[in-house]
């Protein structure tokens, strides 16, 4: 029989309410004309929408996404801040949306339904396609929830490792931005599709190896489907709060530019530089490859974001090279 909870500790029901809180998930909150001061805590600490890369927004209010578990230190920060919806399940929303006559995008991917879209190309194109475990490969990893990273190699030799510049296109670092794997399984849909009429293509696959890893944090992703549709980060568990934001856990510059050391943040950088799951296995794969070309597909604003952020000191030289060498 359930203990009456007039018996359990005190502290026992705070840390079980931490906890719940916890995987409750994120909110979207507004902070109507923010302080200069509170504006830039707030980039600091949160992910704050229309603001990249450590550079606040300047005018206007703040679109602030919250972890439940970071929800008193935004009160302290803005105590003006207005609740605008919670994180739902994914697969609810999209039902109410159905329901309405709104199509949010049927195509909107899940971690089963990634995996079938590489499974079907391979199927299709035995030849030039070939279905990779980037988890499963030397110093690869399982995600902390225990699944695996896919990626799909096309080449003309796709069976062989041949001695070709490599060309790496990822996405979905951010579990809620559920049209950014669009971007990828599109780019091999058509690359295999057209490669027998497109000589462009052709030269392309016969040339290189193209690498495309559609969803980099399925644990994050399944969450989204599941639980929050505003889940940003994987799945860690950090004591009372949960995920690392992947995309800052990289060593390169890892605690600036926006990264917050708040295990609650959405911006949270992890505990050590480099060390999350999903970041060891595409590391591990871009060591490999060593690819002349990496791109890493977002749809969290229209931007093209260049080798190094704002807040990194570069020499005008290195900058130049790195200008040219985009326009090529």
């Amino acid at each position: 029989m359930p203990i009456p909870r007039s018996l359990i500790p005190a502290a026992v029901l705070l840390a079980l309410a931490a906890t719940a809180s916890a995987q409750r998930g994120a909110a979207r909150y507004l902070v109507r004309n923010p302080t200069p001061g509170q504006r830039l805590l707030l980039q600091q600490h949160f992910d704050v929408a229309g603001a990249c890369c450590g550079a606040p927004s300047a005018a206007g209010p703040v679109d602030v996404v919250a972890d439940a578990a970071a929800v008193p230190l935004l009160l302290a920060i803005a105590p003006q801040a207005a609740l605008v919806s919670d994180g739902r399940p994914w697969h609810l929303v999209e039902q109410e949306q159905l329901a309405a006559g709104i199509d949010p995008d049927a195509s909107y991917y899940t971690v089963a339904e990634i995996e079938a879209e590489i499974d079907a190309l391979v199927l299709a194109y035995p030849a030039y396609a070939r279905k990779v475990d980037l988890s499963a490969l030397p110093g690869g990893a399982l995600t902390h929830e225990g699944r695996r990273v896919f990626a799909l190699k096309v080449s003309d030799n796709v069976a062989s490792d041949e001695d070709e510049p490599a060309v790496v296109l990822a996405a979905q670092h951010h579990a809620r931005e559920l049209n950014s794997p669009h971007m990828v399984v599109r780019a091999m849909q058509r690359i295999l599709g057209d490669r027998a009429t497109d000589p462009q293509i052709q030269a392309l696959v016969d040339g290189r190896e193209l690498w495309f890893v559609p969803m980099t944090n399925p644990d994050g992703v399944h969450h989204v489907w599941n639980v929050n549709s505003l889940w940003r980060k994987n799945r860690r568990n950090n004591g009372g709060s949960f995920g690392v934001d992947l995309n800052r856990n990289y060593p390169f510059l890892w605690g600036l530019c926006g990264a917050s050391a708040t295990a609650s943040s959405d911006t949270y950088r992890g505990p050590a530089a480099g060390r999350e799951p999903e970041t060891v296995t595409l590391r591990n794969l871009v060591a490999w490859l060593r690819p002349e070309v990496y791109l890493d597909f977002h749809s969290y604003g229209q931007d093209v974001l260049r080798l190094w952020a704002p807040c990194a000191n570069v020499h005008p030289t290195m900058q130049a090279f790195q200008q040219a060498y985009g326009d090529r």
